[in-house]
Formats: C-alpha cells, sequence, structure tokens
C-alpha cells in the first residue's frame, strides 16, 4: 500500500469514526449535533469514492465527490448557524453545492480549472464559517471557537495552496493518483482540520451546557429574573462602588398585596401569570443599570445604585421610582382563561404591592442586614394599609 493510499483510507476511517462518535453523542445528549454526524459521514464517504479514481467512472470519483465535500461543509456552516439559534441564510451556505455540480462537469476534462473552482468553492465555505462565528466573537465565551476557527483557516490555507500551485503550472503534482509531498500534506491537513472540527464543536456543546447550568442556578425558572444569589453579587459589588464613588444606592423589597388570596381563588396557574407579568413591569419601570431580582414566592427586590452622593436626593429618586412601580402594578392583569381542566371565563385581575426602602453608601453593612431592614419597612407598609411605599428611616435621623 502506498502513501497516498494510506492516507486516503486515514481520511476515510477518521470521517466515519467522528460521524459514528458525534452521531452517539448526540442521540444522548444533544440532536443538533446530528446534522454533523451527517457531514462527518459525507466526509468519509467522499475519501471512499476518491481512493477508486479511475477504477469508476469520473462521473462519481470526480462531480459526486467534490460535491459531497461542498455538502459537508454547507453542513458545518448551517450547524453553526443552528447552535446559535440563528436562521440560516440558505442561499448563500447551499449555491457552491449546484455550483461544484455544473462547474466540474462543464470542465471536466479541465483539471487545472477544476482545481481553481473547487479551491476557491471551499475557500469562500471556510472563510465563510469563519466570519459566522467572529460576527459576535465579543459575546462569545469559551475555547471552542478557537479550536473550530483554527481547523478552517489550515483548510482555507490548505485549498489557496492548491489553487496557486494550479495558477503556477505545477497542477499535476495535485493529481489525485501522483504520490508526492504536497498531497501528502494536502490529505494530512485535512485529517488535522477535521479532527480539531469535531473536537472543537464538542467543547463548544460542553461550554453551552455548562452556562445553561450556570444560568438556571442564577435565575428563577418561572419570570427568568435573578435569584438571591444574583442579588447578593450585585449587592456586594454596589456596595463597594457605592464606598469608592460616595454615591447612595438604594434597595427597594416589594410583596404583593393578598396574593395568596389570589392563589385561592383562581388557582397557582392564573398566580404564575401574575408574577410573570410583575416582573415584566418592574423591568419596563426601572433603568438599564438598575436591578430586578425575585426572591421567592410574591417578594421581587429592586437594586437601585449610584442614585445621588446626598442622601435627600438619593430619597427623592427612590421615591420616584418606587412610586412609579406602586401605579404601573396596580394597573388590571388580563389574565387567561383556564381554571384546573375547565374552561373558565377570562380573569381580570387588580391588585397592588407594599414596598420597603433601605439606602447605603458604603460596605459597612452586609446584604442579609440590608434586606432585614428593608423586610422592616416593606412590613411597615402592610400595617399602614398597603399600597406604598416606606423608607428605613434610622438612616435619615442619623444623618
Amino acid at each position: 500500500m502506498s502513501e497516498l493510499q494510506l492516507l486516503f483510507l486515514v481520511n476515510t476511517a477518521v470521517g466515519f469514526a467522528l460521524s459514528w462518535c458525534v452521531l452517539v453523542v448526540a442521540y444522548a445528549k444533544d440532536r443538533q449535533l446530528l446534522l454533523w454526524a451527517v457531514a462527518f459521514a459525507i466526509h468519509g464517504l467522499s475519501y471512499v469514492l476518491l481512493s477508486f479514481r479511475g477504477a469508476i467512472p469520473d462521473f462519481y470519483s470526480v462531480l459526486v465527490a467534490n460535491a459531497l465535500l461542498a455538502s459537508m461543509l454547507a453542513l458545518f456552516t448551517e450547524g453553526m448557524y443552528r447552535f446559535e439559534e440563528i436562521r440560516p441564510p440558505r442561499r448563500l451556505i447551499w449555491w457552491p453545492v449546484p455550483f461544484t455540480v455544473v462547474s466540474f462537469w462543464y470542465f471536466n476534462h479541465d483539471f487545472d480549472m477544476r482545481v481553481v473552482i473547487g479551491a476557491g468553492l471551499s475557500s469562500y465555505q471556510t472563510a465563510f464559517l469563519v466570519w459566522r462565528i467572529a460576527s459576535d466573537f465579543a459575546e462569545k465565551e469559551g475555547r471552542g471557537k478557537w479550536i473550530i476557527i483554527t481547523a478552517a483557516v489550515i483548510t482555507t490555507a490548505m485549498f489557496v495552496c492548491r489553487a496557486m500551485f494550479s495558477l503556477t503550472g505545477n497542477s499535476l503534482i495535485l493529481s489525485i493518483t501522483n504520490n508526492n509531498p504536497v498531497q501528502s500534506i494536502t490529505f494530512i491537513g485535512s485529517i488535522v482540520g477535521l479532527i480539531m472540527f469535531a473536537f472543537g464543536l464538542l467543547v463548544m456543546f460542553k461550554e453551552r451546557a455548562e452556562q445553561e447550568h450556570f444560568r438556571l442556578a442564577m435565575h428563577d425558572p418561572l419570570t427568568q429574573l435573578g435569584n438571591r444569589r444574583v442579588l447578593e453579587e450585585q449587592l456586594h459589588v454596589a456596595m463597594r462602588k457605592s464606598a469608592k464613588t460616595h454615591e447612595f444606592g438604594a434597595v427597594l423589597l416589594l410583596d404583593l398585596d393578598c396574593f395568596k388570596t389570589l392563589n385561592d381563588t383562581y388557582g397557582h396557574s392564573i398566580g404564575d401569570q401574575v408574577l410573570v407579568e410583575v416582573a415584566y413591569r418592574l423591568k419596563e419601570s426601572v433603568k438599564a443599570k438598575d436591578a430586578v431580582v425575585r426572591l421567592g414566592g410574591d417578594e421581587f427586590v429592586l437594586l437601585l445604585p449610584s442614585l445621588a452622593t446626598d442622601l435627600r436626593t438619593a430619597h427623592e429618586n427612590a421615591a420616584i421610582v418606587a412610586n412609579r412601580v406602586l401605579l404601573e402594578l396596580a394597573q388590571p392583569y388580563n389574565l387567561l382563561s383556564l381554571y384546573g381542566e375547565f374552561d373558565t371565563p377570562a380573569v381580570t385581575y387588580k391588585g397592588s404591592c407594599s414596598i420597603g426602602g433601605v439606602f447605603f453608601d458604603s460596605a459597612k453593612l452586609s446584604p442579609a442586614q440590608l434586606l432585614e431592614k428593608a423586610d422592616k419597612a416593606m412590613y411597615q407598609s402592610k400595617d399602614d394599609g398597603r399600597n406604598r411605599v416606606t423608607f428605613d428611616e434610622t438612616q435619615v435621623q442619623e444623618r
């Protein structure tokens, strides 16, 4: 067996082996990987056809084999779009496949032209894949993207070198049946790029799973707001920043009034709808720099950092936000008409909330102590008749 035949065999074996491995992972963990499993299988099939050059009609060993390679790169790119949950531009992704079929059929007897066209199309496809990954590069975390980009760059460089050899009149050394160092480097580069691409894909899927688990651990699954852990972290950051800038921040703790009565009357499905709508209204009532958190049940917290450098102005600014929240949450809620398993008329609910607020301008108090003060102020609002805001007055008296 010659060195070239061995490299053909290795390319074929690696393609099918990677396809099998990715297929097993796809069925066990994530069906999105099925697209890439098919791509790796197509790579192996194309090298099976290429290895029989001269023994089977050129229609299969030239036209079909190269169309399969173009399809493999298109599947890789479309798989990346689906992985990022972006609608793939299929015309831009798949046009090289029919173009390969038509051009290779037309230039069936012109080897130099086929090399240039094939190299150009493959370079376009790999460059398009790199562009897809790099288009929002700063927002992506992890190292899997670096592995895939490196694999695509290696593959693109390999195709560009083949085109350069053809354009300089050295196209004979690129013949599939010609055993030479250039061909060996080409096929070794194909193997390396394929393995790196598979490894990069699996790393990206692993990183995404870890990020999703972290997100679930830090967010409330019903309202998608941050939970107590998020609040404590952001409070620590805000309090440290407040100590440096000498600006006051505020914590507003709010509790929905008579929420238990709503649940007892209409059921928890209606109560969940109210909580989701409350979360939406709260986010609409504050600035982007402010934080909205669900502590649990019908308790929510607003973190308002950097209100003002004096307590009076900070108090006024926090009161504006709190009163805006009171007005927003007092608006009617139009809820779905499902109660248990039976249809009932649509529910229109009008509620209110009680708010307790506390200010901070340093890291002297812990987040737990701030929440305790806000909680006492909130219960004072309850005792005073609900649907109002009460601020912790100890700081004002001390000032």
